[in-house]
């Protein structure tokens, strides 16, 4: 349970059949770009990637303070 004074948003995500990754790290006119998400309730979310991403996703959850990321 959080304290009163911190507000958040969690979104579940449990079917991993709905979760896509798009991990390219450069757009075709070789910029970096973010690494992105599909998720079925956000729709494409960025990410940094700082580790690999190993196996299969099985679910994800997303967290943000109310109001901004």
């Amino acid at each position: 349970m959080l304290p009163s004074s911190i507000s958040c948003l969690i979104l579940p995500f449990p079917d991993p059949k709905q979760i896509k990754l798009d991990l390219t790290t450069k757009d075709a006119d070789g910029r970096g770009v973010w690494s992105k998400v599909f998720l079925p309730r956000g729709g494409w979310v960025k990410f940094r990637k700082s580790r690999p991403i190993d196996g299969t996703i099985r679910n994800a959850t997303v967290t943000w303070p109310v109001g901004r990321w």
